[in-house]
């Protein structure tokens, strides 16, 4: 596929049963975007730019485990949904042992009150992006991200130092984890399905 016909689908000139979403692409990757955009003042310079394009978008409930970030809206609207740390029970994560254990179990589209009974409790505050505006999410604050249509953001990731962590969860739970982070090998170590739990 091409980088036009992708964008001809984002702006919904073509029709597509399934969600597309170029979700994540990392400056890192892509050196040469690097005079395309300017960082924040305040963002430090080892921070890492993530772009997300994509139709009608979902990414589920999830929490960043060891940094902090901002979403920058550069066209079309996004709706942010934030849970504190504190609503980790109700939210319902993954396996410890999981390879995505900062993600929800629950697909919000669709909350099945039976499987997941206090989800109903959990408390949320929900924020509309708009091109040109920022959202700050903090360490260990949960989000679903919406996209409304057509969409294009960036992200600023920087790292966050652990005493800014939310205990005891999900903080001991990102504690519990570091190791795995910092020895891929280990992650052999788990049988295949609590991996994909």
């Amino acid at each position: 596929m091409t980088g036009n016909e992708y964008m001809d689908i984002v702006e919904g000139k073509i029709r597509r049963e399934e969600q597309i979403y170029l979700a994540g692409l990392s400056s890192a990757d892509h050196p040469e975007l690097a005079g395309d955009y300017e960082y924040p003042a305040w963002v430090p310079r080892d921070v890492m730019l993530r772009i997300f394009i994509g139709h009608d978008t979902l990414t589920g409930a999830h929490f960043h485990p060891y940094h902090q970030s901002c979403l920058a809206q550069l066209y079309g609207e996004k709706r942010i949904v934030f849970h504190a740390p504190g609503q980790f029970k109700r939210l319902y994560p993954k396996h410890l042992l999981a390879n995505s254990n900062n993600c929800s179990r629950i697909d919000f589209r669709k909350v099945d009150l039976q499987q997941f009974p206090r989800s109903a409790e959990a408390e949320s505050l929900e924020v509309t992006l708009k091109p040109g505006e920022m959202v700050y999410i903090p360490l260990h604050w949960w989000h679903t991200i919406l996209g409304l249509g057509p969409n294009i953001s960036a992200a600023f990731h920087w790292g966050a130092p652990m005493r800014d962590g939310h205990f005891p969860q999900p903080g001991l739970r990102c504690l519990f984890r570091a190791p795995f982070k910092k020895f891929p090998w280990m992650k052999k170590l788990v049988p295949q399905e609590l991996r994909n739990s």
